[in-house]
């Protein structure tokens, strides 16, 4: 390899929220942990790459997940998105197919360590949901 050359380095999938059974249309009730908290190292990242793992029920073949950020805003956070309230900061869509499985959204930016993500079901049907993160970067060597 060239020096110079561009590398991608990522780190680990850790929970950011819990599993829960989510009803079709609903917000996750899941816990939630920070970004800063679930990757340690976070500040090496400034992507953020989601992995959501759906078991148990079929999807939808039309279904999506919707994330959604909270922001921190430092001591007092935002109101935690629902269904109906609250989802002014819209994260992306992972399109879903007719089985469980393990979905993707690559590529969102890590711009605050202490933001919390929620996920929102719209696969169709009831499912059991954990949406985790890893952190994403580019170095040169």
């Amino acid at each position: 390899m060239a020096t110079g050359d561009g590398i991608n380095k990522s780190g680990s999938y850790a929970a950011v929220q819990a599993s829960a059974s989510v009803a079709d249309g609903a917000m996750s009730g899941g816990a939630n942990t920070t970004i800063a908290a679930a990757i340690p190292a976070e500040s090496e990242y400034f992507l953020l790459d989601f992995q959501a793992v759906v078991t148990g029920t079929q999807t939808d073949a039309n279904g999506v997940l919707n994330i959604y950020k909270r922001p921190s805003d430092g001591t007092t956070p935002a109101p935690a998105p629902t269904a109906s309230t609250f989802e002014s900061i819209y994260v992306g869509s992972i399109k879903l197919d007719t089985s469980a499985g393990t979905y993707y959204l690559r590529g969102v930016v890590n711009d605050d360590p202490s933001d919390t993500y929620y996920v929102q079901n719209k696969g169709g049907n009831s499912l059991t949901l954990t949406l985790n993160a890893r952190g994403r970067t580019y170095r040169v060597e």
